[in-house]
C-alpha cells in the first residue's frame, strides 16, 4: 500500500511543524504540496524542506491536484468544520 500523498493549506507556524515532522518521518503520509494564496511563505517553507515537495500559489494548480490525488478531505467538507469552528469560539 502507498503512502497517503498529502498537501498542506497555509505555510504558517503550524504547516511548517506538520511539514517538518512529514519529512522527517514520511511513515504518516507523503508530503507532496504545500499552498499558500500568493506562494512566497509556501515557497519559503519548501526551500527549508528536503525533497520532492512543491510550493502552489494558484487556486487552478490546488484543484487540478486535488482532481489527481482525491484529497481525504473534499473542499465540501471545509464549510461545515469551519463554521463548526467559528461557533465554538
Amino acid at each position: 500500500m502507498h503512502a497517503a500523498r498529502i498537501v498542506l493549506l497555509g505555510a504558517g507556524r503550524v504547516a511548517t511543524q506538520i511539514a517538518r515532522a512529514l519529512t522527517a518521518d514520511p511513515s504518516g503520509g507523503r508530503l507532496t504540496q504545500i499552498y499558500s494564496p500568493q506562494g512566497r511563505s509556501a515557497s519559503r517553507l519548501v526551500a527549508q524542506l528536503a525533497g520532492g515537495v512543491q510550493a502552489v500559489s494558484s487556486r487552478v494548480s490546488w484543484i487540478r491536484l486535488r482532481i489527481a490525488t482525491s484529497l481525504l478531505s473534499p473542499i465540501e467538507a471545509i464549510a461545515p468544520l469551519a463554521q463548526a469552528l467559528a461557533d465554538t469560539v
